[in-house]
């Protein structure tokens, strides 16, 4: 039953947050479509993905790879 009102809120969040939007005019699609916006989430991207590959992908793996191990 908790997580349905954890659930529930964050429908109420996203609900309100969009209406506050709207009181001040903002347009999602074109803020969404921008060239500013899509440069930047290419730029996080890129370097969520250099983060990953370089210094996180290796000791998830051997860890999965361990516990795997003593799984099987």
């Amino acid at each position: 039953m908790q997580s349905n009102k954890g659930f529930i809120r964050v429908i109420i969040l996203v609900l309100a947050g969009i209406l506050i939007l709207s009181y001040f005019k903002i347009d999602l699609r074109g803020l969404a479509n921008s060239d500013t916006t899509q440069g930047n989430f290419s730029y996080v991207w890129s370097f969520l993905e250099h983060v990953w590959y370089d210094y996180i992908k290796t000791p998830i793996v051997f860890l999965l790879n361990w516990v795997l191990h003593f799984v099987q």
